[in-house]
């Protein structure tokens, strides 16, 4: 657990207090703008290890011809992952030009 000890160093530094860790000892894995090609790879490890995640996907990963894409989301949500929303192409809208919102 030397990555709980390190992370719970680092918010007691930032925050100036003690951090004590949750009793049942969770740790929520999460992924963003997938799925493609990396995803099968984690789903192995994730799958081995008996760990379930929560996967962020963008639209656009579906919609740009790449099938296997879409496979990758039904083994996702097969192998009792949480599939969330996150956005369509947040990249297009993550520039010095945009309006703040």
């Amino acid at each position: 657990m030397q990555i709980l000890f390190l992370s719970m160093l680092t918010i007691q530094a930032y925050y100036g207090r003690t951090v004590q860790p949750a009793a049942d000892r969770t740790i929520y894995l999460t992924f963003d703008d997938g799925p493609g090609e990396g995803t099968p790879h984690v789903l192995d490890v994730l799958k081995q290890y008996g760990v379930r995640g929560t996967f962020f996907i963008n639209g656009q990963n579906l919609d740009n011809g790449v099938t296997e894409n879409e496979d990758y989301l039904l083994r996702t949500l097969n192998e009792g992952h949480v599939v969330a929303d996150h956005s369509y192409n947040h990249m297009l809208h993550n520039n010095k030009k945009d309006t703040p919102r």
